[in-house]
């Protein structure tokens, strides 16, 4: 599977939107990594803590979990994609997700009733529990370890 990545990066979403509020309602979220590939690396996460567990999306461009400094600074610099399964993100922001090319679908109108005017943010609270805490990334390191000792 083949991902076409584009040149949105965090820092862009972050100067864009500020300080969302979303990502303080997202603390009390729990995730954990359901499965992931390494070349490239694409993660799902599973985020629970509401109501149901959602599956979040996270694809990096060139970058090989050697290292935790190496993801934090690809998550800072480089082009990532990351979408949710939740509805939230499906009616709320996976239009302005691939209007500003940092989103997996290919959603092409907008929201009419909630969310016109792209004011909520860059993702939903699934999407700011995974970029927010990034503890996950200890536990990418693990598996990957694991994985390599499994093939000698």
């Amino acid at each position: 599977m083949r991902i076409r990545l584009c040149e949105a990066t965090i820092r862009d979403i972050n100067r864009r939107y500020g300080n969302n509020p979303r990502q303080r309602r997202a603390s009390g979220y729990k995730v954990r990594i359901k499965d992931f590939t390494t070349d490239p690396l694409y993660i799902v996460f599973e985020v629970t803590g509401g109501r149901r567990p959602y599956e979040v999306d996270l694809a990096f461009k060139d970058v090989a979990p050697k290292s935790r400094r190496a993801i934090q600074n690809a998550i800072k610099n480089n082009q990532i994609k990351v979408s949710c399964s939740c509805p939230d993100n499906a009616f709320r922001f996976r239009y302005y997700q691939e209007k500003d090319n940092y989103g997996f679908s290919g959603e092409h109108r907008p929201p009419e009733k909630t969310n016109p005017r792209n004011s909520l943010g860059p993702g939903c609270k699934h999407i700011a529990a995974v970029l927010g805490n990034l503890s996950w990334v200890n536990q990418l390191m693990s598996k990957t370890k694991e994985e390599e000792e499994e093939e000698l």
